[in-house]
């Protein structure tokens, strides 16, 4: 089996560069290879702050709370859960309702 990346590595027409547990193929000018690293380890890090879950406690709350109210936005949810002593921003409510799909219908 041909295996073009290597190929083309070993020309030199492209690099490539180990990042984390994956290998980069960037390009051979080493300028533009060092910005294509730097995008790249960019993307890295607010992927992994993206992919922060939220709080399973939290989560458990918002959605019991949208079962009981479900015309309530995400800063009436907040609101709710405030007011029973949960500490708790509607960005946070806003985040559960992104990761589970919730979305609010107008009846």
């Amino acid at each position: 089996m041909h295996d073009t990346l290597r190929s083309l590595v070993q020309e030199g027409s492209i690099a490539r560069e180990r990042l984390e547990d994956v290998y980069l193929y960037l390009s051979a000018d080493p300028k533009k290879a060092a910005a294509q690293m730097t995008a790249r380890q960019k993307l890295q890090v607010a992927s992994r702050a993206a992919v922060v879950p939220p709080d399973p406690l939290l989560v458990i709350d918002v959605l019991a709370e949208v079962i009981h109210h479900p015309r309530e936005d995400a800063a009436g949810i907040a609101g709710r859960l405030q007011a029973a002593g949960r500490v708790v921003t509607a960005k946070q409510v806003d985040e559960v309702f992104r990761s589970y799909s919730v979305k609010k219908t107008a009846r």
